[in-house]
């Protein structure tokens, strides 16, 4: 038996932070389309949200680029850091993420922030519900937007 889930009607929570304004424009594109797919759509901070809020929402979209932290390389923009820090040691094992990553491959550790948002998911025994997104360098990849429209797509199909 095939069992397909079709994201729909959903309370989105979508939390990004951005450098340079590319993430913030890639998480433009995602809001738009899974709102006009008829889901409701809250992008914030995650510097002003909470596990509560986390908890409450049906999908949570995670969105950041990736830079050096405290000097180490390929972390996630620092505005997530106390959020992953309430997430230690909880559970939500009831909970869909996506996670969208944006970065420069020519740094050692490409997208590094996504797989740091992977393994807290995995702590939390949530669950990715699609692979995540990493796109290389968005403002000059001339198919980013397209990436960001094809990758949303598939949450709401």
């Amino acid at each position: 038996m095939i069992c397909i889930v079709y994201y729909k009607d959903m309370n989105i929570l979508l939390l990004y932070t951005t450098n340079s304004g590319s993430t913030q424009t890639a998480a433009d594109i995602v809001k738009s389309d899974l709102t006009a797919a008829g889901n409701t759509v809250t992008m914030k901070n995650p510097k002003s949200s909470t596990f509560d809020e986390v908890k409450s929402a049906d999908l949570i979209i995670i969105a950041s680029p990736s830079w050096d932290y405290e000097g180490k390389e390929g972390q996630p923009h620092e505005d997530f850091n106390n959020l992953l820090k309430e997430f230690e040691g909880k559970t939500l094992a009831d909970k869909s993420f996506a996670i969208l990553g944006l970065g420069d491959s020519s740094y050692t550790h490409f997208c590094g922030a996504v797989d740091v948002f992977e393994e807290s998911i995995k702590k939390l025994s949530a669950k990715l519900i699609i692979p995540s997104l990493r796109i290389d360098r968005y403002y000059q990849n001339h198919n980013a937007p397209q990436l960001v429209k094809s990758w949303t797509k598939s949450l709401t199909t």
